[in-house]
């Protein structure tokens, strides 16, 4: 989780999120498009209670978008929905499952 909440840091001082979204809609749509990119289908995917919240992360206020994601595996069968977090980058999107911790960083960032 450090890893990730880290590298957060450093593209929002260099990139701001802002540059790219100007309002939470368009944030949901850029995360979205993140969270396609680690799916097998990207194409199937549905998203469920997706949302903005302003992460507080060693000072700084982060936007991170939040949600739940289903999409069809290899098989063709939907795989139930699992939750993501994402920074709008595909490098800073993770999909529960993905990492040891993922509990941590959803209850830090999302909660």
């Amino acid at each position: 989780m450090g890893y990730f909440i880290c590298i957060a840091i450093v593209f929002s001082i260099f990139i701001s999120v802002d540059a790219f979204a100007a309002d939470d809609f368009d944030r949901i749509y850029i995360a979205k498009k993140a969270v396609k990119m680690h799916l097998k289908d990207p194409d199937s995917a549905k998203f469920e209670n997706v949302f903005v919240n302003i992460a507080n992360v060693k000072g700084s206020k982060i936007p991170m978008v939040c949600g739940y994601v289903n999409s069809k595996n290899m098989l063709g069968g939907y795989t139930g929905y699992k939750r993501f977090v994402s920074s709008g980058f595909a490098e800073l999107t993770v999909i529960e499952g993905q990492m040891d911790d993922f509990l941590s960083l959803w209850n830090s960032v999302c909660e």
